[in-house]
């Protein structure tokens, strides 16, 4: 990137955040504090809580992909550290297509819209990690991946399969 385009992003960045603190200023003076604390500030939290939910749920699934630095590989990380969330086609356009935030370890600049098509051709040559909405409680219990298994595992499993660490202090 040269000198003069590192400027223009630079330039263009401070611009866009300018208007973005305008815009919202504005809606925050003309509604008055407490209605754009309710109707802005709520729906948006919310919304990024759902999109974070989503990010997690796509690398916390029992067979996720983890390896050390020596053997780790590109497309292995892509497709076998996330995973596609089946979601209804309403819900797929509410949220900008994120259940195929698989595809975007491959290739960031796949925008939103053509990811369906994409994860049409890629599903027919290379296996994907699937999850469905009745998946979901299942993913929330695990934490720890265990490189014996190579799977992510809950602390039940890892205190029943590796014992019981006491907590008292020696």
């Amino acid at each position: 990137m040269g000198e003069k385009s590192f400027c223009a992003t630079r330039y263009n960045l401070y611009l866009t955040n300018l208007l973005i603190v305008l815009f919202y200023g504005s809606l925050a003076y003309y509604l008055g504090l407490s209605h754009f604390f309710w109707m802005i500030c709520v729906p948006i939290q919310l919304a990024f809580s759902i999109g974070i939910f989503l990010f997690y749920l796509q690398h916390n699934f029992e067979k996720c992909y983890y390896d050390s630095a020596p053997n780790w590989n590109f497309i292995d990380a892509g497709f076998d550290g996330s995973s596609y969330v089946k979601l209804p086609t309403w819900l797929c356009w509410f949220f900008g297509n994120i259940n195929y935030h698989h595809l975007h370890h491959l290739s960031s600049r796949i925008p939103f819209y053509r990811l369906l098509a994409c994860h049409a051709l890629v599903s027919k040559r290379l296996p994907i990690h699937s999850l469905t909405i009745s998946d979901i409680p299942s993913c929330l219990t695990i934490r720890l991946y265990d490189e014996k298994s190579k799977r992510m595992i809950s602390f039940k499993a890892y205190y029943r399969d590796y014992g019981h660490v006491s907590s008292k202090q020696s």
